[in-house]
């Protein structure tokens, strides 16, 4: 997405551009900007909004664990089957079922 922050400053009929135009016109289009993204979000399915909020904007943040410490939570006795995968390429997922 594109946004004009200044001015035609080189048109003669035009008024001189000042630093408090242009940086009103900045704020303007971070406002429209908000607007169209969440407008474009809010159409994605819940699951996909999910992982783009929880997969890569957030990522820089996150902490993401070694499959070997996943596999270390799911060694107990009492779970059967217990299936690990990737998610996003990023993290992991994992599943069992627990016994008493």
């Amino acid at each position: 997405m594109a946004c004009a922050t200044d001015y035609d400053v080189w048109h003669e009929t035009e008024a001189d551009v000042t630093a408090d135009m242009i940086i009103a016109n900045l704020l303007k289009n971070v406002a429209v900007s908000k607007r169209i993204v969440r407008a474009a979000v809010s159409r994605l399915p819940l699951r996909e909004i999910h992982s783009i909020v929880f997969g890569q904007l957030v990522t820089p943040g996150s902490h993401y664990l070694p499959r070997e410490e996943v596999e270390a939570w799911f060694s107990d006795d009492r779970l059967v089957d217990p299936t690990i995968g990737m998610h996003n390429g990023n993290s992991w997922r994992a599943t069992a079922v627990v016994t008493r």
